[in-house]
Parts: C-alpha cells; sequence; structure tokens
C-alpha cells in the first residue's frame, strides 16, 4: 500500500435498530450517551463519543428482520469509574449481564442493548486493596 494512503482512524459505528425510539431510550436515557438527531431526516441519531461518531439507524429495508442481531459483535465504551457507572446503570434499570470485574484490559462489565448487540463497559483497573492487622487497610492501600 502507498505510503500515506492506510486507514487512518475510526470514523463512525453505525448500527441498524429494529424500533429507534427504544434504542435511543437505552442508549441515551440508560447509557447516557447524547445522541441527538441526525440531519439526514430518517430518525437516525448520533452522538460523538471519544471522537468516533456513534449512530443508530433505523434499519435500511428488511434484510434485517429475520436475523440474530450484533452477533460476532462487541461495542467497548470506556468510563471513568465502571464500579460507579455501573450502580448508575442499576439505578436506571438497565440489566447488566456481567457485573465489574479486572480483566487484563481493564475493569470490564456488560449490557445487551434491545437488538442483542453486546455493549461492553471499559473502565480503569481497580487495584485490591491490602489488609493490616485486624482487617484495616495498610497505609499503603490508602488513596
Amino acid at each position: 500500500m502507498p505510503k500515506g494512503n492506510s486507514v487512518q482512524r475510526v470514523d463512525e459505528i453505525l448500527i441498524q435498530v429494529s424500533d429507534v425510539q427504544r434504542s435511543l431510550k437505552f442508549y441515551r436515557d440508560g447509557l447516557g450517551i447524547a445522541l441527538k438527531a441526525t440531519a439526514y431526516g430518517d430518525d437516525s441519531f448520533e452522538a460523538n463519543v471519544g471522537g468516533v461518531r456513534f449512530l443508530i439507524h433505523p434499519d435500511f429495508d428488511g434484510s434485517l428482520k429475520n436475523v440474530h442481531r450484533g452477533a460476532g459483535i462487541h461495542i467497548h465504551f470506556w468510563v471513568p469509574d465502571a464500579d460507579v457507572y455501573y450502580a448508575l446503570l442499576r439505578k436506571r434499570g438497565i440489566q447488566v449481564i456481567e457485573p465489574p470485574e479486572n480483566r487484563p484490559w481493564g475493569r470490564h462489565l456488560a449490557v445487551v442493548d434491545p437488538d442483542g448487540y453486546r455493549i461492553e463497559i471499559l473502565g480503569p483497573v481497580k487495584k485490591a486493596k491490602r489488609q493490616g492487622k485486624g482487617g484495616a487497610p495498610t497505609p499503603a492501600a490508602k488513596q
């Protein structure tokens, strides 16, 4: 490939949804993504998430009507604190299919959107607090 003519960035992530209003409630009201109507006039919504345009779009045609959506697709969103976000999701009534857990790639939890797209939430790994005598945290563990 000629130098300078390679992929530079991810421009957008667009997911087709079966019910835009239901998905809007999940992503905007549940996950807190600031989705706004696009200028396309087709009932699609978009948000800038970390410099990448994220869109929910009504089905282009009927080709996905009887298809299992989201198979093999994982969308990862980053948050400053996965545990705080987990509590917020629960308060908003979002079903969490995997509660926060430290993984090699970060503090991880997962939800599934109304169409079956798996949404991964990542945050910084939480360090385990070391326990001193009597169960009290040691000075090194205090933050």
